[in-house]
């Protein structure tokens, strides 16, 4: 039966391959994406994969020196951006006159993929959790990666059908300006 540390250390490892993973293919995806809020958000996204990482490390770092997770929370809060909203401010930049190529398209679909299992590792292994900081930092890693799950979902939904997108997103407007 695998200890604790053991434990921990397998998840982190295979954690540390899918944000390493995540990382290379958003780095891939600027270099190949022809839509300009594509590339932003993929470089927003690869950069974060990196802060994944490091974080990671520190805390596969911290709790082999210390020998558990008590001593080994997150010592500083990540530094978390809000990719959602700055999607959202380039979409209002590029306007409804999008287009992408199908690779764009593809791209965003190998994401959406990365960050659904990442979410599904994530919270696997936040149910099986019993330390409170091992539960806060998988609540955090689940946290962060449904919003890049959800910011590639709803990229998508903007580059194929734009005007949809303009239309439901716009519609609180619309609706508070009746009342």
């Amino acid at each position: 039966m695998k200890s604790s540390l053991e434990k921990a250390r397998a998840m982190f490892s295979t954690a540390l391959e899918m944000e390493a993973k995540g990382k290379s293919f958003y780095k891939k995806a600027i270099d190949d994406c022809t839509h300009a809020p594509g590339k932003e958000i993929f470089k927003h996204l690869m950069e974060e994969e990196g802060e994944h990482i490091r974080r990671i490390k520190a805390l596969h770092d911290a709790i082999g020196t210390a020998g558990g997770w008590e001593s080994a929370g997150e010592k500083e809060a990540p530094a978390v951006r809000d990719v959602g909203l700055i999607f959202r401010q380039l979409a209002q930049r590029y306007g409804k006159e999008t287009t992408a190529a199908a690779g764009d398209i593809e791209a965003l679909d190998v994401g959406i993929d990365l960050e659904r299992r990442s979410v599904a590792f994530y919270g696997d292994h936040l149910k099986k959790a019993t330390d409170p900081a091992e539960k806060e930092f998988l609540a955090k890693m689940v946290a962060e990666e449904k919003t890049h799950y959800a910011v590639l979902e709803d990229m998508k939904f903007y580059l194929t059908d734009p005007e949809s997108w303009f239309l439901e997103r716009e519609r609180g407007g619309l609706h508070a300006a009746c009342y």
